[in-house]
């Protein structure tokens, strides 16, 4: 149960954040999940839950070239896990204005080139209200992940961004947002 326990609060607290780089071309990929997939997530979340509270999230996803099907996997778990456990009510958006207005003060996460990709440069950016406030560096496969933590109280926008790093290359480029969430 501590295992359950644990998965429901890193979840309710985390929001996946999926960007890849090269917003120029034209987005291919999978936008949602396949009905085996839509099976298993309702046979894999526990019914029963009483919440003292329930909470409300948001779930931002933006790809610009592949939209990778995990992401339509991960937005219908958030969705079903919801609905089936009281736990919360989860929104969905593409659309980085939707901080507008919201009351959020902080923006965290952990940022890293996933050990899957190849050995490419990548870099980490977040902008809040079209103003660069962090830059992660050119990362590689192997480097350690650096932890974002910036102030969004008043913003209108937040836009995380993954960019080729110093290869310019984004083959191989796997890019993870780590635990990353907006706290009021």
């Amino acid at each position: 149960m501590t295992s359950i326990s644990f998965l429901f609060r890193s979840f309710v607290i985390s929001l996946e954040i999926t960007l890849c780089s090269l917003p120029d071309q034209a987005l291919l990929g999978a936008k949602q999940a396949r009905a085996e997939e839509i099976g298993n997530i309702s046979r894999a979340i526990p019914e029963g839950i009483m919440p003292r509270k329930k909470h409300k999230i948001l779930v931002f996803s933006k790809a610009f070239t592949y939209y990778h099907s995990s992401i339509a996997v991960a937005k219908e778990m958030a969705k079903q896990m919801g609905e089936k456990t009281g736990l919360f009510d989860a929104d969905f958006t593409d659309d980085p204005k939707d901080l507008n207005g919201k009351g959020y003060r902080r923006f965290y996460s952990m940022v890293g080139h996933n050990d899957g990709g190849r050995d490419t440069y990548l870099a980490f950016e977040v902008h809040v209200d079209d103003r660069k406030v962090f830059d992660s560096g050119n990362m590689t496969k192997g480097d350690k992940a650096k932890p974002v933590d910036i102030s969004v109280q008043g913003a209108n926008s937040l836009k995380p961004i993954v960019t080729n790093g110093r290869d310019g290359k984004p083959e191989g480029d796997h890019a993870d947002w780590g635990y990353a969430f907006l706290v009021k």
